[in-house]
């Protein structure tokens, strides 16, 4: 893990939509039991540990109401450097630290490959939207190579820790827009109704589910806000067997 607190302990209040999307990855688990465990707070905002591959999922939420553009999504900060030698101006010097920048430096674990999840209550502008499209149906697709045009035009030969490129980085990303907090609500509670329901035990759809996914929420929170310095990343980490101990010891 980095080894900084920065966004993980200090600003953990109010991150709702956030609590609710990693127990949305969380409960997953139920279902497809190829991913090993959810990160918080460890590389990206949530870390969906699959055996094959880690998915570095960023949550994005704004008080914005526009869609995101090209330039929102790609727009690194900039410093500026004295001049020396023969120089005379201030040379502008960008601090690569824009979303995409950020999304592709999580690309660091040499024991598995990268993919990489932006989600967001916010949908897109068209020049985003093949990033909506799902991995299967891409080939029949328009709109990589112009978008990947576009990244490399605002990223130029930037690359991940591993050594990987934008167009590796595009080729394994997706973005998925879940419009509120609500509806990722919804989507969790399903999941522990259906979770149960395969099992033979019958919930209660309020009070059943509510004391569960709060169970579940608690939990992550405690994860996430678990200091990176202190703490390893198994510490911040949360396994199939907690999940399903949740759940199913409780509907029994």
């Amino acid at each position: 893990m980095e080894q900084s607190d920065s966004g993980g302990v200090g600003a953990k209040k109010g991150f709702l939509y956030q609590d609710y999307a990693a127990a949305y990855f969380l409960l997953k688990m139920l279902r497809d039991k190829s991913i090993i465990s959810i990160r918080c707070e460890v590389t990206d905002d949530i870390d969906v540990v699959y055996q094959d591959y880690i998915e570095y999922v960023q949550v994005k939420t704004t008080d914005a109401e526009r869609k995101w553009t090209l330039k929102e999504f790609t727009e690194p900060s900039y410093s500026y450097v004295e001049p020396t030698g023969r120089q005379r101006k201030k040379q502008k010097v960008s601090n690569n630290d824009s979303i995409l920048h950020k999304s592709m430096n999580c690309d660091n674990d040499t024991g598995k490959r990268s993919k990489f999840r932006i989600l967001s209550p916010r949908d897109v502008l068209k020049p985003l939207i093949f990033l909506k499209t799902p991995f299967h149906a891409r080939p029949e697709k328009t709109g990589r190579s112009e978008l990947l045009f576009q990244l490399k035009k605002k990223i130029s030969d930037y690359k991940s820790p591993n050594g990987n490129d934008v167009e590796y980085w595009l080729d394994n990303a997706t973005w998925e827009v879940i419009p509120a907090p609500e509806q990722l609500e919804l989507e969790c509670r399903k999941m522990i109704l259906q979770s149960a329901y395969s099992k033979g035990y019958m919930l209660n759809i309020d009070r059943d589910c509510d004391v569960i996914l709060n169970s579940i929420l608690n939990t992550l929170t405690k994860k996430s806000a678990t200091s990176r310095i202190i703490y390893s990343a198994k510490d911040k980490g949360y396994v199939l067997l907690n999940c399903c101990y949740t759940v199913y010891e409780y509907s029994r």
